[in-house]
């Protein structure tokens, strides 16, 4: 416990071993220092709720998405895996990223920048950064050859990924993409509280950076006061606002995810299984009225007749609804 004055140590240790830390085993070092080590019991409630929680995400996403008869649960062949089957899937890499991207979106109060490099940015801060800020990269252009530049911004964003209550893809008056979105109350709030002071005809004009996955997207100015909700404009690809949309309204997954496998099942294999379904179908039809007609005879007639008549209604309750049979197209295991 470096820092805590001896007089205090017991104290200290007292917290250490209360209730709060009541996951934790506390051990006394040689040196009077404390470790503490996540009890065995309280490491497997924490992997069972993340992976709980990540299962609970990746099927809003896969929802979201628009796909039907989507199956996601644990694959119970390895621990702390998820099994996802998506039939019908015409770009698996796409559903493939949408599902296990992690990126998180923030807004970032902009204290200074921009910097050519980090060296430049150093230079203006006199090789020291503030405790309560921090420099972050970005490409504002969005263009490949377009030269990284280095922002100070602060450490505490204004909005992140968890106040989004709602964002949904658009385009602007001249057809780029761009990003409506609806914040939470209290972020709200906040958000607004932020605006007012900073927007451009305040006392203290300032401007924001949009920060994707660690990277600046966008540095804007505040034009007016933003509460509740409002218009992200950036340079972003149509792909780009999708995918940053469907994870705002999911939310973020409680912990990095990889694929481990992906199995894609072929037209031609999809084709072949429906024949051998439909063979099979039909040899257990016949098999089984041969069966009733030679047991009960007369009466077995009956029985095939509802059989078949069973059948037509099936088919035809399945069609007036628009049900489909359907094989998994997309196997993946992550």
């Amino acid at each position: 416990m470096s820092g805590v004055p001896l007089a205090k140590a017991s104290d200290a240790r007292a917290i250490l071993q209360g209730t709060d830390y009541s996951n934790y085993d506390v051990a006394t070092n040689a040196d009077g220092s404390e470790t503490l080590t996540m009890k065995p019991t309280a490491i497997r409630d924490l992997e069972a709720a993340t992976l709980s929680h990540t299962i609970e995400t990746m099927t809003e996403r896969v929802n979201a998405l628009g796909v039907s008869e989507a199956l996601v649960q644990p694959y119970n062949l390895g621990s702390n895996e998820v099994l996802v089957e998506l039939p019908g899937i015409s770009d698996p890499a796409k559903v493939e990223d949408a599902i296990h991207n992690t990126s998180k979106l923030a807004v970032y109060a902009v204290v200074s920048g921009p910097y050519d490099n980090e060296s430049a940015a150093m230079t203006a801060l006199n090789g020291v950064i503030p405790p309560e800020d921090w420099l972050a990269h970005g490409n504002t252009t969005n263009a490949p050859d377009a030269p990284d530049q280095v922002y100070l911004l602060e450490r505490a964003s204004q909005v992140e990924g968890t106040d989004f209550k709602d964002a949904r893809p658009s385009t602007d008056v001249n057809g780029r993409p761009d990003l409506n979105f609806i914040l939470t109350t209290d972020a709200g709030d906040r958000f607004y509280k932020y605006t007012s002071a900073h927007a451009k005809d305040s006392a203290s004009p300032g401007s924001m950076a949009i920060v994707l996955g660690g990277k600046i997207k966008e540095v804007a100015s505040i034009n007016s006061a933003i509460r509740d909700n409002g218009i992200i404009e950036g340079t972003f690809s149509k792909d780009e606002v999708d995918s940053l949309s469907l994870m705002l309204r999911t939310g973020a997954l409680p912990a990095d995810v990889e694929p481990i496998e992906t199995r894609t099942v072929g037209a031609s294999l999809g084709e072949a299984s429906i024949h051998q379904g439909i063979v099979a179908a039909i040899f257990g039809m016949l098999s089984v009225m041969v069966f009733m007609l030679f047991y009960y005879r007369g009466a077995g007639v009956n029985a095939v007749l509802a059989l078949l008549l069973n059948l037509v209604i099936l088919l035809g309750f399945m069609g007036f609804i628009g049900g489909t049979l359907t094989l998994p197209e997309l196997r993946a295991s992550f």
